[in-house]
């Protein structure tokens, strides 16, 4: 592929990744009006309660506002399609990035092999004008114009180096940029997000599995949570993972889950004092994904052993979460 072609390639590239910046305002602006929406159908729901104390007569139950469930499941349809969306474009976004990377660098490739190809050009030409005194101007002439292509290429070189530095930094804020979105959907909603660059950060490279995510399938904040963890999952190459349904389970001070609202089980349970840093297995790989990639306050991921799991079977009950949860600082561009 020649510079030509790749300068084609990479404008084009930039141009797909703008309109992706354009379809992450859509899917944040999503989220906003689905929280805008519920908002509203909490205070119409405190109104109406509120004029029915004020009256202090005890009346007979009114036929439910249709209205009011319009509003509910609009605000959280929105708010779960803008999430989901968010996900998406930033996952394409991701790889866009990669392609516009990976075409500057065949380009500074190019263009250095270019650079050493005159270089050398400029070499031949002072041997030939050594040895023959009669074509030195000729060869006197070529030499510098190749050095004056070596000269040119280098700056070219220099530019393109400049702006694969640029592309990177571009990439980085775009990526700060949905872990922005989705914190701010954290703050305003409350429910737990996946953080996807981090989920496949911290899997890349380390044992892989199988996974099976334990949740009520209701539409709900578990479901939804769990979806955003089986979607990264199956994203990184060599891991599998499904969804299955259960129902919630009654509070109980004995089980973990009701910390956390998260409960693992592997075959063998991390026992290393590095396990975080170097896991071993395919559960400490996981264990550790879903603690740091998990957008929310702090928490641990209670974890059990179960015998009747493969060595590279993982299951995962997510349940809803115990409390509310108050919401972190945004995270700074610093």
């Amino acid at each position: 592929m020649d510079e030509s072609t790749l300068k084609v390639l990479i404008s084009n590239l930039e141009r797909s990744r703008a309109t992706l910046d354009s379809w992450l305002f859509v899917f944040t602006l999503f989220v906003v009006v689905g929280v805008v929406l519920e908002v509203v159908f909490v205070i119409w729901e405190y109104r109406d309660e509120l004029h029915d104390w004020r009256r202090g007569i005890v009346h007979p139950p009114e036929k439910p506002s249709v209205a009011l469930l319009i509003f509910g499941l609009l605000g959280a349809g929105l708010v779960a399609i803008g999430v989901t969306g968010e996900l998406y474009i930033g996952a394409k976004i991701g790889a866009k990035e990669t392609s516009i990377r990976e075409a500057n660098d065949q380009r500074a490739s190019l263009l250095s092999k270019l650079a050493g190809d005159a270089a050398q050009s400029a070499k031949t030409a002072h041997d030939e004008a050594a040895a023959a005194k009669k074509d030195s101007n000729e060869a006197k002439t070529e030499a510098s114009n190749s050095l004056s292509l070596t000269r040119s290429a280098r700056r070219e070189v220099r530019q393109l180096r400049s702006n694969i530095e640029k592309a990177e930094e571009e990439a980085f804020e775009s990526q700060l940029d949905l872990k922005r979105s989705l914190y701010q959907s954290f703050q305003q909603t409350g429910n737990r997000t996946i953080d996807p660059f981090m989920f496949l950060h911290i899997l890349k490279g380390r044992p892989t599995g199988n996974v099976v995510l334990w949740v009520k399938v209701d539409g709900g904040e578990p479901h939804q949570y769990a979806w955003q963890i089986w979607h990264t999952v199956n994203r990184s190459p060599g891991w599998t993972a499904q969804i299955k349904h259960v129902e919630e389970k009654p509070p109980s001070p004995l089980r973990p889950i009701f910390v956390t609202g998260i409960y693992i089980r592997c075959r063998t349970l991390p026992n290393s004092d590095d396990w975080l840093r170097t896991p071993k297995t395919a559960c400490e790989a996981l264990v550790d994904a879903v603690m740091q990639g998990t957008n929310g306050p702090p928490f641990g991921a209670p974890t059990d052993s179960d015998p009747t799991l493969g060595d590279d079977e993982i299951a995962i009950e997510v349940y809803t979460q115990p409390k509310p949860l108050i919401a972190p600082a945004t995270p700074s561009k610093k």
